[in-house]
Formats: C-alpha cells, sequence, structure tokens
C-alpha cells in the first residue's frame, strides 16, 4: 500500500502528515485488505492565498483498487484537519460500500455454481 501527500499553496509539516497517515492507514488497511496494488493520492491545498475566512483548506484523496476501480472524494472545511477528516469519512464510506459490492458479487457466484452443480436443492 502506498499513500502519496501533497501540499499545494502552503508547505507540508511533519504533524499534519503524520495526521493524514494516521487516518487514512487504518481505513485503507481495514476496507481494500492487505493488497500491495491499493495506492491513495492525498492532496491538501490552501484554496487561496491572501483570504482568511471560510472554506479555506481543501482536501482530495484518490484511491485506486485493484481492477481499475477509482474512489474520489474532496471535501472544504475552515481547518485543514477538518477537511481531511470530512473527505476521511466520505473515503469510508465509498470503501466499504466497494466491499460489501465485491463479497455479495462472490456469495451470489457460490450459488449460481453450488446450483448448476446441484450441490444444493
Amino acid at each position: 500500500m502506498k499513500i502519496i501527500i501533497k501540499a499545494t499553496n502552503f508547505s507540508l509539516t511533519p504533524s499534519l502528515k503524520n495526521y493524514v497517515l494516521q487516518k487514512l492507514d487504518s481505513d485503507l488497511e481495514r476496507f481494500a485488505g492487505i493488497h500491495s496494488e491499493v495506492t491513495a493520492w492525498v492532496e491538501i491545498r490552501k484554496t487561496t492565498r491572501h483570504h482568511r475566512k471560510g472554506e479555506v483548506f481543501r482536501a482530495e484523496i484518490q484511491v485506486r483498487l485493484p481492477g481499475d476501480k477509482t474512489i474520489r472524494a474532496e471535501s472544504t472545511a475552515v481547518e485543514v484537519h477538518s477537511a481531511i477528516d470530512n473527505v476521511r469519512d466520505i473515503v469510508a464510506r465509498e470503501l466499504k460500500g466497494y466491499k460489501n459490492k465485491k463479497s455479495a458479487l462472490t456469495k451470489r457466484r457460490a450459488r449460481t455454481i453450488k446450483k448448476d452443480l446441484k450441490l444444493a436443492p
């Protein structure tokens, strides 16, 4: 698993980098499984250089999963940490749906094979 973090229009501090890694690593491990092909790109951006009020920070995450599946989410907020938390929640919801869909498809295929082999009534 690989997580690439990029900061735009401000400097990425080590504490912010650790915060992002801490928030995303557990979700990606839990929902995407232990695939080495999973790659996540995280961009944290300050949308403007001179405004100080309002939704100034934007966080975007793109997760590439096996089988050409990509999950993308973005969020804007007043603080950097809240933008990261919001986008993490969106990605976690999408990954949970992906995992449930994948397991349901596997079960459906198993039922079909079992029915074709006439192992079940």
